[in-house]
């Protein structure tokens, strides 16, 4: 799933992610969100959303472009 935050309101959604979604662009938005600050780790927890961390890569993988554990 993807969490998007609104920078209007503020409001935090999670988006599924579809079987015909470009598995590249979902891969590179994991690598970007490991750059995201501390503060919003911690406010995204706070408020009840787990994100995704560096060592949760192997996996993201797996999922995206299938193979063995």
């Amino acid at each position: 799933m993807l969490i998007h935050l609104c920078q209007g309101c503020g409001k935090v959604s999670i988006c599924r992610i579809a079987a015909d979604d470009h598995a590249e662009t979902i891969w590179k938005l994991f690598e970007s969100s490991l750059e995201i600050d501390a503060n919003l780790h911690a406010w995204l927890e706070e408020s009840g959303v787990k994100a995704l961390t560096a060592e949760d890569g192997q996996v993201v993988r797996r999922q995206l472009y299938g193979g063995q554990p």
